[in-house]
């Protein structure tokens, strides 16, 4: 008898369970030092703030959204087959494909990088590719930028005659001139036609004409080679580079100046697109050059034995054609980029930070143009401690930093909540909760090696199994009287066009594992507010089982100069007390409730008479009712008059006893049952009545 409780006797003090999971852009981290492209050049990330103009993987234009720094964290130098390399953390999110096989059928996904460093950076060598001294083949495949979008710039030497003078040109000496053989006499027409109607070009005959840029009036040569001096381009062939300038300008003009270089120094045989120069100087801003017109550079040095000075080689792939002149452009076609990552190495420790970007891609172009891509909020739980499994706690600014258990299998969890006093502590933070479930399910495995399969995944029936012991987890974690909050990242899932963020928690089994929670919010970032939501919606999953508001502002903590502003306890107050509240609300009106039905059985079983019940019609509405309790008022009456056999009279809207015979026909009347018109007829008008 014990067990059995009135509903005001019911414990609503409840311990919650939670999942919180937020956008890639709170996944970007990169260290300060991390250069990210703009319309106007490269800025420090350290730099960027919200309202920034970047470029995005198409080239394009976007805003940042939001600016969230990470404090210390390790992080991983991350090097392509091309050459290129950037920074960042082991949480960054990249998007990729496989290099090969099936899997890139499946086409590109959002992966962490612990989660590629997980499964191996590069594919293992078969043994076919040992033997013959081959190299290990990349696993994953990362976007090429499209073409940068720059500021068109004011040039002081228009960028297709720069390139002529960087590839064929002599600019040491009081002249500046350039070779053009005759079989080539589209490029001086070139030159002549795009210099300023000051200039003209002065030809010395010889095997191999040469042209000299001269100042038409006065024929004083000196003016241009100012230009020239300006730039610093009053080098030799050894020292010669791109300005600054000319590599971010607009993407017609760096293209300009991309084939003035190629049609003087480029060539193209079989497709094979190459430039070459004796300036280690210019074969970097040359690779540079092309990444940022959305193709791939690699550049290769050797010895020539033709000549004293060793050359590089810059071989490029693109697919917009690097060249005017008929001749090279008649030998060229366009070709896919690819880039892929071949090394990801940790680096140390260093402040990072993350941006969200406007772009729906939600990618943004960072050094050497590659292509990339919610723990304090948990933390603002009542009493919480912090269980990390993917070093968390480096993204919480030190003022805010929680108790903390570090730890690295399911094992750890349990001998947690077994043997250690949690008794400080009234919330168990996890993060993150789908690196949980992978411990979870490696533990399940080793128990069972029947429940997974060869790769290490669950089989269907290791699905199962994982979703009981989940079940189990949080009975144990409710058992020490704790409420739990689950950090987990985002993913994708599409429908057509459409697209519909859901939390990196399970994968396909994540239905089943949602049906043991309580909440479940998406916390996004929108210029400079948080906000976090638990209705379900078109766009993201959620669960609100205590009808929250729609939409709740996270206030931030700090303010533009880093200082504390606020106390962290989003969660605490406008969550769990406004849930624990609720859940109290609904008890004292089940309790309300309860009282109400009695009063109206009780008014009810006071009818007598039929003036009776055409005094109840008007007491029907007098309750305070809760829930369906006037529904059920309604139903006791109409079963009441029905007992009584009252008929209701729609002219006089009153209740009428029913007709009495008299006696003698009383005494002689055969006792029949009423006919099924008759009953009909009567459930009719009492209907009616109600």
């Amino acid at each position: 008898m014990g067990l059995i409780k009135k509903p005001n006797e019911l414990d609503v003090n409840v311990r919650i369970k939670m999942l919180i999971y937020g956008q890639p852009g709170a996944g970007k981290a990169q260290p300060l030092f991390s250069k990210i492209l703009t319309p106007n050049g490269a800025v420090a990330m350290g730099n960027i703030k919200v309202g920034d103009e970047i470029l995005s993987a198409n080239g394009g234009r976007q805003k940042v959204e939001g600016v969230f720094p990470q404090g210390l964290r390790p992080y991983y130098r991350i090097v392509t087959n091309d050459g290129c390399e950037c920074f960042c953390d082991e949480e960054h999110i990249w998007t990729v494909r496989n290099s090969a096989g099936n899997s890139r059928k499946a086409g590109w996904r959002n992966m962490t990088l612990a989660q590629m460093l997980e499964k191996g950076i590069m594919c293992p060598n078969a043994p076919s590719r040992i033997t013959s001294g081959r190299k290990p083949v990349p696993r994953f495949e990362i976007p090429v930028a499209q073409a940068c979008d720059f500021e068109e710039k004011e040039l002081p030497i228009d960028p297709y005659v720069l390139g002529v003078l960087i590839g064929d040109g002599t600019m040491v000496g009081s002249v500046v001139a350039f070779s053009n053989p005759d079989s080539d006499a589209f490029i001086h027409e070139e030159v002549s036609r795009r210099l300023t109607e000051d200039y003209g070009l002065s030809v010395h005959e010889s095997n191999c004409p040469q042209y000299a840029i001269v100042q038409k009036e006065k024929k004083i040569r000196g003016s241009f080679k100012r230009k020239v001096s300006a730039l610093a381009l009053d080098v030799h062939s050894g020292d010669k580079f791109i300005p600054e300038t000319y590599l971010v300008a607009s993407k017609q003009q760096r293209m300009d100046l991309l084939r003035g270089l190629m049609d003087t120094d480029g060539s193209c045989s079989k497709n094979r697109t190459s430039f070459s120069t004796t300036s280690a100087k210019l074969a970097a801003d040359m690779i540079v050059l092309v990444r940022s017109l959305g193709g791939v550079a690699t550049a290769r040095y050797y010895e020539r034995e033709d000549k004293d000075s060793a050359e590089y080689e810059v071989r490029i792939r693109m697919s917009e054609c690097p060249f005017m002149l008929e001749r090279k452009a008649k030998e060229w076609s366009a070709t896919e980029q690819s880039r892929y990552i071949v090394m990801a190495e940790f680096a140390g420790y260093t402040p990072c930070q993350c941006i969200k970007v406007s772009d729906e891609s939600e990618l943004y172009i960072t050094d050497d143009f590659i292509v990339t891509h919610n723990t304090t909020c948990a933390l603002s739980a009542p009493k919480p401690l912090l269980v990390d499994f993917d070093g968390g706690i480096n993204r919480v600014d030190y003022e805010f930093i929680k108790d903390t258990v570090q730890v690295q299998n399911y094992s750890d969890i349990l001998n947690l909540l077994n043997n250690e006093d949690l008794s400080p502590y009234e919330t168990l933070v996890i993060d993150t909760g789908g690196k949980l479930l992978d411990s979870m399910a490696e533990y399940l495995i080793a128990s069972n090696p029947r429940l997974g399969k060869r790769n290490g995944s669950l089989t269907l029936e290791g699905y199962g199994v994982r979703k009981v012991e989940f079940t189990q987890l949080l009975k144990l974690i409710n058992s020490k009287k704790k409420h739990v909050v689950f950090v987990a990242h985002r993913t994708t899932e599409k429908n057509g066009d459409d697209t519909r963020y859901v939390p990196l928690f399970g994968g396909s089994n994540y239905d089943s594992l949602a049906t043991e929670l309580d909440l479940v919010g998406y916390l996004v970032a929108e210029g400079n507010k948080r906000i976090i939501t638990f209705d379900p919606c078109q766009q993201s999953e959620g669960k609100n089982t205590c009808n929250l508001p729609a939409q709740m502002d996270v206030p931030y903590l700090k303010n533009e100069q880093r200082e504390v502003v606020g106390v962290n306890d989003f969660l605490e107050k406008q969550v769990f007390k406004r849930y624990i509240d609720r859940l109290k609300e609904r008890s004292v009106e089940g309790e309300t409730y309860k009282h109400l039905i009695a009063e109206i059985e009780k008014d009810i079983a006071a009818i007598k008479t039929a003036e009776d019940a055409t005094a109840y019609i008007k007491k029907v509405e007098e309750y305070k009712h809760v829930g369906n309790s006037k529904a059920v008022a309604r139903n006791k009456f109409v079963a009441r008059t029905n007992e009584l056999g009252l008929t209701y009279d729609r002219q006089t809207k009153s209740y009428l006893a029913p007709v009495k015979e008299n006696k003698k026909e009383e005494e002689t009347a055969p006792v029949t049952e009423p006919t099924n018109e008759e009953d009909n007829s009567n459930e009719q008008k009492t209907s009616d009545n109600a």
